[in-house]
């Protein structure tokens, strides 16, 4: 028997990006409207893991966050695992 494991079925806030899913928890303004009515529940969940998957790293994708970095100036954010080495003068 090979079942496919959804991620649904694990926790009901897990969902892929090509799943219209809605969040059921609060959210921060990611600053761009059509990437808002992709993300559940119009933004980027709190208090959750969110992983970016992309094509090809360095292409800029932390720019996506740039917007809920801003609202979080004053609250730590973990980057766990990133592809390269962060750089303090581009996250400035």
């Amino acid at each position: 028997m090979n079942a496919v494991m959804l991620p649904e079925t694990i926790h009901p806030d897990l969902w892929r990006g090509n799943q219209l899913a809605r969040a059921r928890s609060r959210v921060i303004d990611c600053g761009d409207e059509s990437l808002a009515r992709e993300l559940p529940g119009g933004g980027w969940p709190r208090g959750a893991l969110t992983d970016l998957l992309v094509q090809q790293t360095g292409c800029g994708e932390l720019r996506l966050l740039r917007a809920a970095f801003e609202q979080l100036s004053s609250r730590p954010v973990a980057m766990l695992q990133p592809p390269h080495d962060l750089q303090p003068t581009a996250l400035a």
